[in-house]
């Protein structure tokens, strides 16, 4: 969580250049599947921390909105993120097109059973700054930490997609620690490879 959005997107736009020309008529290698994963997972680490596991603390004296109250500008700080549109981009550099609409439907979105409001959003922008709902997360998960050098290819194709496994360390809330194996899913969309899936983990 101490590495930087800047860094991480740095990382990531140096690796998306030697992909370039990359064909999806080609059956990818073992090596740049890991390598891709390498550079996501971590990511999406920070995307989890923000979304799924850890309280957004509240501003001293910020502003609030009726149940919503602003962000503690320092909780994004490390990322350098500070809005939901900030989050939502730097999503998108990590997870498919289809997997960045998942996560925001289950952790920000509101939520209806199809006839009535259940929960509000769970954040919103209002004029650059974050507003985060009382009520709490819509789904929370257990802070998950994946060890990159256990990433192992189980399939991969020609058509762009491929399945890898990663061992990780789940931490519960009352500090308790399991090890955990993750299947992840990677998918070609143009000349990137992005998680096609959500990456975080719960005990529960």
């Amino acid at each position: 969580m101490k590495r930087t959005v800047s860094a991480l997107l740095c990382l990531m736009l140096l690796f998306s250049f030697c992909l370039a020309g990359c064909s999806t008529s080609q059956t990818p290698s073992d090596e740049m599947l890991i390598a891709a994963a390498t550079q996501l997972l971590p990511a999406s680490e920070v995307i989890n921390h923000i979304l799924f596991e850890s309280d957004i603390p509240e501003k001293l004296l910020g502003q609030t909105a009726g149940n919503y109250y602003e962000a503690d500008p320092s909780f994004l700080r490390p990322y350098n993120l500070s809005t939901l549109d900030d989050i939502r981009k730097y999503a998108e550099t990590v997870f498919s097109q289809a997997a960045v609409a998942q996560l925001f439907r289950i952790a920000v979105d509101p939520v209806s059973d199809g006839t009535a409001l259940v929960q509000a959003a769970y954040l919103y922008d209002d004029n650059g700054v974050l507003m985060v709902s009382r009520d709490g997360r819509h789904t929370r998960c257990d802070e998950t930490t994946f060890d990159l050098s256990t990433l192992t290819v189980i399939s991969k194709s020609k058509d762009g997609t491929a399945t890898l496994s990663v061992k990780a360390t789940v931490t519960g809330e009352d500090g308790t620690t399991q090890p955990r194996t993750k299947r992840i899913s990677l998918v070609l969309e143009g000349d990137r490879w992005l998680l096609d899936g959500l990456t975080c983990m719960t005990l529960r």
